[in-house]
């Protein structure tokens, strides 16, 4: 794959309206659906990502860009701060669903050119000053 390239294809039911009776074999196709989605590609930055890709691909998440329609890479905050909603009360009725933190890229169809589109502000857990703890 290195040298020639090429192309992974996995085929798997239809299991987005839940499987009554199968969770084990829906479990194990959302698995092979997120594991072909994770190979593909990442749109958040972290600082565990860079140190475990190395510095050989250093580039990686940068190249990933042009596919995100915001424009620019997702935050840890960002992803925290989905979760942090979702364990809370204002996230109660929420049920069953998956909440995709990811600047619209999984709407990306490539039709259209997103460079240039950085017109969102990233969140931080820091305030002005810049002190991570503040905020919490």
């Amino acid at each position: 794959m290195r040298e020639n390239g090429g192309s992974v294809v996995n085929i798997i039911a239809n299991m987005y309206s839940g499987m009554p009776g199968m969770s084990h074999s829906g479990a194990a196709r959302a698995g092979v659906e997120n594991m072909t989605k994770t190979l593909a590609g990442n749109s958040i930055k972290s600082d565990s990502a860079v140190t475990n890709y190395g510095s050989a691909n250093s580039d990686i998440f940068e190249r990933n860009i042009p596919n995100i329609p915001l424009g620019r890479l997702g935050k840890t905050e960002e992803i925290s701060a989905a979760v942090c909603y979702l364990l809370s009360p204002a996230a109660a009725f929420v049920s069953g669903t998956t909440i995709i933190v990811d600047g619209a890229e999984f709407l990306h169809t490539g039709r259209w050119p997103t460079s240039g589109r950085d017109n969102t502000k990233s969140y931080t857990w820091a305030d002005d000053s810049g002190d991570p703890k503040s905020k919490l």
